[in-house]
């Protein structure tokens, strides 16, 4: 789980970085830098830190209005990707890469194994999500379904994508060890970025809403810290250890809000400390 809090940290991070560089610069890669004087990637995480955090104060349940909305973004950006991606084939035709090329397939092993994070995680929330649900027997028909639309859509999806850009060469946005001092020049349609939706920036309306959309994730995170953070206070006996020793006693009193976000704070420090030491987490 912090494996996944971390890759959501730095695709908000970077996905707020190119946003506001290409909305507000667009000819200038360094735009948004230059206006802030350091790197807009710690100004990202700065603020997804915050409002990651801010809403981890309390349990699941207190999330219930940012999930319902975060659930009919995600299928709009869905579905604006989906439109994206068949904009870019009727203008340029199919982008085809050879399905079994397997040392183009290697590269993105990094890529699967982030993606397998995410699907494991999968299950950790549900007890705590559908415990308040009456009645109860519509629980199964409820997964069912919401399975099933969910994998339509990411499967068509995928194959949009590979359809439209598998068979590109040239990057959307600037590579992390890109020469300095080099001019860098995006064509689209380009490569299937790290962050996919960076393939859409230069869609007027559909690149901009697309582009944010990781920034969403900072719904999603809060689920994670709430999740992780009674897990491990679980697991660890922390608070065994803090009551023996008569320390922040204070800290032992996590019926309170307050006291639970503290606790989330605590335990993301791990995650800041890693995704300020490398973005390729």
């Amino acid at each position: 789980m912090y494996g996944a809090i971390c890759l959501k940290y730095v695709s908000g991070a970077e996905s707020f970085e190119a946003g506001i560089n290409h909305t507000f610069w667009p000819h200038q890669d360094d735009g948004f830098r230059n206006w802030l004087g350091f790197d807009p990637y710690y100004f990202g995480l700065l603020v997804f830190g915050f409002f990651s955090t801010y809403f981890s104060f309390g349990n699941i349940e207190n999330a219930k209005v940012l999930q319902i909305v975060t659930t009919i973004l995600r299928f709009v950006v869905t579905l604006l990707m989906c439109s994206g991606a068949l904009i870019y084939i009727g203008r340029n035709g199919m982008q085809r890469a050879p399905l079994f090329d397997w040392s183009t397939q290697l590269k993105h092993l990094a890529q699967v194994f982030g993606n397998t994070t995410f699907v494991f995680i999968y299950h950790h929330s549900i007890s705590g999500i559908i415990y308040p649900i009456r009645p109860q027997k519509d629980v199964k028909a409820m997964f069912f379904y919401s399975n099933i639309v969910g994998s339509l859509f990411l499967a068509t999806e995928a194959v949009l994508a590979y359809l439209a850009f598998s068979g590109l060469s040239n990057a959307c946005v600037k590579p992390l060890n890109w020469p300095a001092g080099v001019p860098f020049e995006a064509h689209y349609p380009c490569e299937v970025s790290g962050l996919y939706n960076e393939n859409f920036l230069d869609l007027p309306g559909i690149g901009q809403i697309c582009n944010f959309y990781p920034m969403l994730n900072m719904a999603a995170v809060p689920i994670l810290n709430i999740t992780l953070r009674n897990n491990l206070l679980d697991v660890i006996p922390v608070k065994r250890w803090l009551r023996e020793r008569n320390m922040l006693l204070f800290l032992l009193d996590d019926h309170k809000n307050s006291i639970k976000g503290l606790w989330s704070c605590i335990l993301t420090i791990p995650v800041l400390v890693i995704v300020c030491l490398t973005r390729d987490v």
